[in-house]
């Protein structure tokens, strides 16, 4: 069973918020950019494997995108499958251009053709959170379960090429329609290996998951004076929507959202701050009317009024719910 289904991930909805309300003629506009490009690929790369993981949703426990934190410390693990005997970690990468392995010097490689680029070794990762992982369950008071881990390339179209070991890397190297396959070999292998209530331990790390997080404003040392104001339509990123009746209209593209304001409000408490005040968010949806403003505060799902600290704050139990920021 798949207990923890992939949705787009926060910091990606927040780099695509960021780029949108970034002056194209920024210092940081283009590496932002680029963070989108990157990640939106990644994504996509690891929807396409878990496709190939539904085969074993029956049998086993499938946790995505599963995030924990081990003596202060925050790991991300892409998939995480937990079987009656192992836990597998499968790290996706996509990559399009031919990579390379060698193992004589520990290099990982991509060659586009027109130059050749070194990146972190992914066997490296995937080991790192292994143990991660490993001490993670130690600290929790759970199984000494054993822990296998593989690296799957989302393209099938990706050349895989090895220098040194073909052996070492093809047993954990792979596409990712062969993951699947791989690790019911190793079921079959340990089949006479002691069992583990499968369910019982997804469940257990499933209710210590969270989502990645991290201010990427101050990353990348933006101000919030920086950001375009205005009410952005999520058809098109136009920042500036514009008020007609109980609507938002964009002038760009014609979208009419009734929720627009209410998910650039979402922006700044994802972007700036995860509170604000009536000024602040009059300023960044850049509405002149302060009746206007409350009224959109006082209906939005999500938020309340502290008495005390005098400033709007998400709700402790009502923020759950994630916004996908951008249409698909």
């Amino acid at each position: 069973m798949i207990i923890r289904k992939r949705t787009k991930p926060l910091i990606l909805q927040k780099y695509e918020a960021l780029q949108a309300r970034l002056p194209p003629n920024s210092p940081q506009y283009q590496a932002i950019k680029q963070q989108v490009e990157l990640r939106t690929r990644g994504h996509q790369g690891e929807l396409t494997v878990d496709h190939h993981f539904n085969i074993l949703a029956p049998k086993f426990t499938i946790i995505q995108d599963a995030c924990l934190t081990s003596n202060g410390q925050t790991f991300q693990i892409d998939n995480l499958i937990i079987s009656p005997h192992s836990i597998y970690i499968i790290e996706v990468k996509n990559f399009r251009a031919p990579i390379t392995f060698d193992t004589d010097l520990n290099q990982f490689t991509t060659d586009d053709g027109r130059k050749i680029s070194g990146y972190k070794h992914p066997i490296a990762q995937v080991k790192a959170q292994q143990l991660k992982l490993q001490n993670w369950l130690y600290e929790h008071n759970q199984p000494n379960i054993p822990i296998y881990y593989f690296i799957a390339v989302s393209e099938p179209s990706t050349l895989i090429n090895v220098i040194g070991d073909h052996e070492k890397i093809s047993s954990i190297v792979q596409h990712g329609e062969h993951i699947p396959w791989k690790i019911l070999d190793y079921e079959q292998k340990q089949k006479n290996h002691p069992t583990y209530q499968h369910q019982k331990i997804g469940h257990f790390i499933l209710k210590h998951c969270r989502d990645f997080d991290k201010d990427i404003l101050e990353e990348w040392g933006i101000v919030p004076e920086q950001l375009v104001p205005g009410v952005r339509c999520r058809k098109c990123n136009r920042v500036g929507m514009e008020k007609v009746k109980w609507s938002w209209i964009c002038p760009r593209c014609g979208l009419a959202d009734r929720q627009a304001a209410n998910h650039s409000i979402d922006e700044y408490l994802m972007l700036v701050k995860p509170w604000l005040r009536n000024k602040e968010i009059l300023n960044f949806l850049n509405i002149s009317s302060r009746y206007a403003v409350s009224r959109l505060l006082k209906n939005h799902p999500n938020l309340h009024y502290s008495e005390k600290r005098r400033r709007w704050e998400k709700k402790v139990n009502g923020f759950n719910k994630r916004y996908t920021l951008r249409s698909d």
